[in-house]
């Protein structure tokens, strides 16, 4: 996703702040009408916590996310309106509507984004091809469909994106276990050079991660693998 590092790899981060300053420009022209002030800092304070300056938890993923600006969006709308309202000369009322008129036709097409979860992250994934995120989910939705195999590679494509990640890694590790492929799982819980292999502590872990998941046979193959390799 758009994480802090990725923004600011990004020639658009040199001009982003022009539009913040226009917005500032039209208040100010607008400074003696109280209620564009009223929705220019409405706007601002809900989008405020969410603009980064304070570090969130989901900048993990993204710094930015359509669901921030639903309560801002409220304020630009009613300011929207407030300026079209202002707009008196016919030629520019006519651009005016037409414009609102396009931006509702651009707004129906996005709801269809939303259709449900699959579409949603395969459009997500569409736009941003290195969104972990979006792997991620899509590969929990193909477990829910017992589609183990695409989902692994899901998953995995998912650590290439974003190797810091260990939701997609606990998640395959899930898959593993599920699976019944004790060995996959072991590596991918505890990563080894080649030639060395899983220490007794990762079994034990990984054993009581079984139980967690309510995966008891697993957890007794970990259990018998670990007193073998320890006899050996």
């Amino acid at each position: 996703g758009r994480r802090p590092e990725f923004i600011f790899t990004q020639p658009t981060l040199y001009v982003a702040w022009t539009i913040p300053t226009c917005l500032f420009i039209i208040l100010w022209e607008k400074r003696k009408d109280a209620r564009f002030w009223v929705t220019g800092v409405g706007f601002l304070a809900g989008l405020f916590p969410v603009l980064g300056f304070i570090p969130f938890a989901f900048q993990n993923h993204s710094t930015v996310a359509d669901r921030y600006v639903y309560l801002p969006m409220l304020f630009a709308a009613v300011g929207l309106a407030l300026a079209v309202k202002h707009i008196t000369q016919y030629p520019l009322s006519r651009v005016a509507a037409v414009w609102i008129l396009l931006l509702s036709i651009l707004s129906f097409r996005q709801v269809s984004v939303w259709e449900n979860s699959a579409h949603l992250y395969s459009h997500a994934m569409d736009v941003n091809p290195q969104s972990a995120i979006a792997y991620n989910n899509l590969a929990s939705i193909a477990v829910k469909r017992d589609l183990y195999e695409e989902a692994i590679e899901l998953y995995k494509q998912a650590l290439r994106c974003h190797p810091p990640n260990d939701e997609p890694r606990k998640n395959l590790v899930k898959v593993y276990l599920a699976m019944g492929k004790v060995d996959e799982a072991a590596f991918m819980f505890a990563p080894t050079t080649l030639g060395q292999r899983v220490g007794d502590k990762a079994y034990v872990e990984l054993a009581a991660l079984a139980l967690e998941w309510k995966f008891p046979i697993v957890a007794e193959t970990l259990r018998k693998d670990l007193a073998n390799q320890r006899q050996g």
